[in-house]
């Protein structure tokens, strides 16, 4: 809470979710609820684990953006969670404009579920040219050390910042690493 301005002892959760950008807490809530409703049942719920941001308002009026990660971590007999694990991480170097994002991400088949179906949210090349980019490489030393093409390389960086939602690869990178997919 000290990031935002407030004294440790000064927020409590209620008050908490009222300092949530008031575009985000929609949103917010509905990430959870949809959540909820797909794991619901599922004998793999713990397999999950709901990736979403949001803004919170610090003292001096501004807002900086939060990942949110929430994860089953016990169930009980009846299959119902009772445990579950949350962690959030400051997302520094995204533009307070950015609209949220979310994902709910099998842990297991590294897959992303949009609530209806499962899908990749960035393929294996994708993440292969990630990991060159991250270890310094440009497109052209990447197009050859994969034998494609640069115009390749560039259309895999673009679908990654658009799978990502972010405006340049050094963000995509981090995001992906929070998620857990790099």
């Amino acid at each position: 809470m000290e990031l935002l301005g407030y004294k440790n002892r000064e927020i409590e959760v209620s008050r908490y979710h009222r300092m949530v950008h008031p575009d985000d807490q929609p949103f917010l809530y509905d990430s959870e609820l949809q959540m909820y409703r797909y794991l619901e049942g599922r004998d793999d719920k713990m397999d999950y684990k709901l990736v979403y941001d949001y803004r919170v308002r610090a003292t001096d009026g501004s807002y900086i953006r939060f990942l949110h990660q929430m994860a089953i971590f016990a169930c009980d007999r009846d299959r119902h969670a009772w445990l579950m694990l949350v962690i959030s991480d400051v997302l520094q170097q995204y533009p307070e404009e950015l609209h949220p994002r979310r994902v709910l991400l099998n842990t297991k088949t590294q897959k992303v579920c949009l609530f209806d179906k499962e899908q990749e949210l960035v393929t294996s090349r994708e993440k292969e040219i990630v990991r060159l980019i991250s270890q310094g490489l440009d497109s052209n030393q990447i197009a050859d050390r994969l034998c494609i093409s640069i115009h390749t390389v560039n259309n895999h960086r673009q679908n990654i910042l658009a799978k990502t939602q972010t405006r340049h690869i050094a963000q995509a990178m981090y995001y992906l690493r929070c998620i857990g997919l790099l």
